[in-house]
């Protein structure tokens, strides 16, 4: 293996085969987690095929049904495997990557084993296949049957034009009918390969262990596809600034998104200003609350309950999210806007920038005591970044990149409301 690259609290290390493993020692804790990450996602249903040399264009939805056909069907021996050593099993597939995904209390090396014998030496039959597009059907009627899933496809829907982030990773009714045998396969063989991975796992264990059992388990592969992707020149604007749906509902659902646009930054300032959009998030949450205990619309009598405000990224473009299920949509809306126009006329002060930044990061350091929280975050971040450095990325940060950030971000055309009631 190559030379081991320590962070703060982190160490990693590039494998014979190429894979990457990135390890968290945490002996205080009882259980470990382990997460194996490929970065095959559903944006990467066009690609270029490393032996052919041709450019291959696939249905959508094949990485979210590749990582159905490897997840063990019900009744599978594999579940009696993950009981003995004490172990669960998750997946799921973004737009850019495909995570497996395991907390155990048991033998951490048996579950690293397990997943990477699941990812890499599955075979993948055609039954499977018919099994799975039946249980992805199933999954897409639950989803157009979820307002809060509705909610949050149509605001999507109403801020982007053309970027894939938009779209559901099961793709399509007609997308899923045209997958094949043929297409999980070559998916699985040119992106299911070491050095397109990530081996990332929290726990008392030593990370000399887990690169032997990389190295022992998983090949080295000569060659991983080459994602395909044109240039899709989102607009920063909204297409629209409001959706209704309606399903006959005693509260409404309410997603509002600002739209964030970033393409072309450095992996480093790419990561500087997903953290500032963050701490943006932390402030727009603070105005909020305040905003709905000053009308007295939260608490026990269910005018706006269950918010969030969130960030996400994916790929070259992002979206701040404030969710809610509300009594008064229009209310709730007018709240947003009124503490995002708080927020822009904050008095900036370096000392005020220094303020959210600690609450941010005392907001993150409490989240990550969760294992699956904080591997979570450093696969996110690991998988488009490379390398990262959080201490020194915070300090640089400063009011003005704040103030620039919410200026560019809050504002009404970047926003579109999207309600289902």
């Amino acid at each position: 293996m190559k030379a081991i690259r320590n962070g703060s609290d982190w160490q990693c290390v590039e494998c014979h085969n190429g894979m990457t493993v990135l390890f968290i020692e945490k002996p205080q804790y009882y259980s470990a987690h382990v997460r194996l990450v490929v970065k095959y996602g559903s944006l990467h249903h066009r690609f270029f095929d490393p032996i052919s040399s041709a450019t291959v264009v696939q249905p959508e939805g094949v990485a979210h049904f590749l990582e159905h056909a490897l997840f063990p069907s019900e009744g599978n021996d594999a579940y009696v495997q993950l009981a003995e050593y004490g172990a669960d099993l998750q997946a799921s597939t973004y737009i850019d990557r495909t995570a497996f995904y395991s907390t155990t209390v048991g033998n951490v090396m048996d579950t690293v084993g397990f997943l990477l014998e699941l990812a890499f030496h599955s075979n993948i039959t055609e039954d499977r296949i018919q099994l799975e597009k039946q249980v992805i059907q199933n999954e897409m009627l639950m989803s157009q049957a979820d307002p809060a899933e509705v909610a949050r496809q149509n605001m999507l829907n109403a801020l982007y034009w053309n970027h894939p982030v938009k779209k559901d990773v099961k793709g399509t009714e007609e997308s899923l009918s045209q997958i094949t045998l043929d297409h999980v396969r070559t998916a699985h063989s040119l992106f299911y390969v070491p050095h397109n991975c990530l081996l990332l796992v929290a726990g008392n264990v030593h990370i000399h262990d887990l690169v032997e059992r990389a190295e022992q388990m998983v090949s080295r592969k000569p060659f991983a596809a080459t994602a395909d992707l044109p240039e899709w020149r989102e607009p920063p604007n909204a297409v629209q600034d409001f959706s209704l749906a309606e399903m006959g509902l005693n509260q409404a659902y309410v997603h509002v998104g600002y739209k964030h646009v970033h393409a072309g930054l450095t992996a480093t300032a790419l990561f500087q200003e997903e953290l500032v959009i963050r701490i943006c998030a932390v402030m727009l949450e603070h105005e909020l609350y305040n905003l709905l205990n000053e009308k007295e619309l939260t608490g026990d009598d269910g005018s706006a309950d269950a918010i969030r405000v969130n960030y996400c990224r994916a790929a070259d473009a992002g979206y701040l999210e404030i969710t809610a299920q509300t009594d008064s949509w229009e209310w709730f809306r007018e709240a947003v806007m009124q503490a995002a126009e708080r927020v822009r006329n904050a008095p900036w002060s370096e000392s005020l920038a220094d303020d959210w930044k600690k609450l941010w990061l005392l907001r993150c350091q409490k989240e990550a005591n969760d294992l699956s929280v904080l591997t979570y975050y450093l696969e996110k971040w690991w998988t488009t970044l490379e390398g990262f450095d959080l201490d020194r990325t915070l300090r640089n940060i400063s009011a003005r990149h704040l103030r620039d950030a919410i200026e560019r971000l809050l504002v009404p055309e970047n926003m579109a409301v999207s309600v289902v009631c």
